[in-house]
């Protein structure tokens, strides 16, 4: 990526600036209705002043739909209920794909945990904490140790649904970092 594209110069892109930025997500997060929102925008003047990269609540979803990435293509199924009238439009996303794309993205790295943790509130560790997924003891049971993957023939690897739940990316750091700390042949 150019260092000089929006995307790495403005921490803002794709609108214009803070106050833009702060303005799109109180419009969507708590702001009015769109059609209010678009009255507000419609006001002579405001988007002048305020400097906006969008003019009115289509537009601003448009920037929100086409240039952000996404993270799964939505899917759209029809729920009929029984004894009900009406039919009822279902908008989802495939969790897999979701994660997939979040592992994928080199801004969440620094943020992504891979292995279990434990915390303690106290020096002589006797109060532990539980707080995210990964320091909860179900992690720990489940975590498949470097030295159990190290075991595993590297075609059984690529086989598996390993592959596929990692990612290429991590996937292939995953087999780098076994090779270097193992000395396994793959």
């Amino acid at each position: 990526m150019n260092p000089n594209s929006p995307q790495i110069s403005n921490p803002y892109y794709p609108v214009a600036g803070k106050m833009d930025f702060e303005i799109a997500e109180w419009a969507i997060q708590q702001g009015p209705t769109q059609s209010a929102f678009t009255t507000f925008l419609d006001i002579e003047g405001v988007r002048e002043k305020l400097q906006l990269s969008y003019n009115n609540s289509r537009a601003l979803n448009q920037i929100i739909d086409h240039e952000l990435p996404a993270l799964a293509d939505w899917s759209k199924s029809i729920i009929h209920v029984d004894g009900l009238e009406d039919d009822f439009e279902l908008y989802m996303r495939d969790p897999v794909e979701i994660i997939k794309a979040l592992w994928a993205n080199p801004a969440y790295l620094e943020y992504m945990t891979y292995a279990p943790e434990r915390h303690f509130s106290d020096d002589a560790k006797k109060d532990r904490m539980y707080d995210e997924m990964t320091s909860g003891d179900w992690c720990w049971k489940t975590q498949v140790s470097i030295e159990k993957l190290a075991k595993v023939e590297s075609s059984d690897i690529l086989d598996s649904r390993l592959y596929y739940l990692m990612g290429p990316r991590l996937f292939q750091s995953s087999l780098a970092l076994i090779k270097r700390t193992s000395g396994h042949p793959f």
